[in-house]
């Protein structure tokens, strides 16, 4: 949004809700690695987590397997699949492995409007105020086109913007009672800058949440003390819990142009091969961008599969 070539985002997301709907897995969007790490599990496959990846090795022009920040090394047979984030990809990398034009082309990578998140825990499900009366739905926004301008223009100044600002609800309790049973959780998204100019996120992030809170709880039947708990998270915080969110975009990176379709993650590297053979990239930064979707990982898996020379027909249903 704001950039040449993003005005076709809310269009392109408009009508994918329409057509597919917005699918989540029961118990939350954790359930969908919880299910492919179970998959893996149950063929033999070993998985190892909190064992971050500082090093990817190359041996021969070919990925060899890892290294972890704890020194252990893990060797690969026949392909290594990454989801560092590629603007990253060049710093595990042996740099006579990594191709200028590639390195040339990550090192302009843009995060665009970054992200901040309200987590709500309250004591039952909510509903939206509507010209009709109450209703319960698993999302709804609230905003006017002015007041996202107005966002986007404090945004890229360095400030935060809660007079009339864009946010984005997700009520998922509505169809998915277990998430919290005999409560509900709530969460707002809205974009804010990862640098403050006038202030800092430390005294910020408090403050802007609870604006939001404020926003959303006069069109909602709750009220803002009737939070159980909350957990505001600026765009530094979520880089902090999960690296692929690199600074403070949840979606790979923006949407323009230069970043989509052909040029995601770089030009000429948009088949999920990255320079070096046997070594693939899936997540965020690769076609289709973010979102729980698992799509980047499916397209990343056929790639592999028919360079392993497998049908993938024959794999996937």
């Amino acid at each position: 949004m704001g950039s040449p070539g993003t005005g076709i985002l809310p269009f392109s997301v408009t009508a994918g809700r329409q057509e597919f709907g917005w699918t989540t897995p029961i118990g939350g969007s954790g359930q969908l690695p919880a299910a492919l790490a179970r998959l893996i599990e149950d063929h033999g496959g070993r998985i190892v987590t909190g064992a971050p990846v500082t090093q990817i090795i190359v041996e021969k022009g070919r990925a060899a397997g890892v290294v972890t920040a704890s020194g252990d090394h893990y060797r690969a047979r026949r392909a290594v699949l990454s989801t560092i984030h590629a603007a990253r990809l060049p710093e595990v990398l042996p740099p006579d492995a990594v191709p200028d034009d590639f390195r040339a082309a990550v090192k302009s990578w843009r995060p665009g409007h970054t992200l901040f998140a309200v987590h709500l825990a309250l004591p039952r499900v909510p509903s939206f105020a509507t010209e009709q009366g109450w209703a319960r739905s698993t999302a709804g926004a609230y905003g006017s086109s002015s007041g996202l301008l107005a966002q986007i223009d404090a945004h890229d100044q360095g400030e935060t913007y809660d007079e009339d600002p864009w946010i984005l609800v997700v009520n998922a309790c509505v169809v998915d009672p277990g998430r919290a049973p005999g409560g509900a959780t709530l969460k707002l998204l809205t974009i804010a800058p990862r640098e403050l100019t006038t202030s800092n996120w430390t005294d910020e992030r408090v403050r802007f949440g609870a604006a939001l809170i404020a926003r959303v709880a006069s069109s909602m039947d709750f009220e803002p003390d009737d939070a159980l708990a909350t957990v505001s998270e600026c765009p530094l915080d979520l880089e902090e819990r999960n690296p692929h969110n690199y600074l403070g975009s949840c979606h790979g990176g923006e949407l323009s142009r230069e970043q989509s379709g052909l040029n995601r993650p770089a030009p000429g590297y948009s088949d999920y091969r990255m320079p070096v053979t046997g070594l693939y990239q899936t997540g965020a930064t690769t076609h289709p961008g973010g979102s729980v979707s698992g799509r980047p990982g499916r397209n990343a898996a056929r790639v592999m599969l028919e360079d392993l020379g497998v049908d993938p027909a024959k794999m996937m249903t």
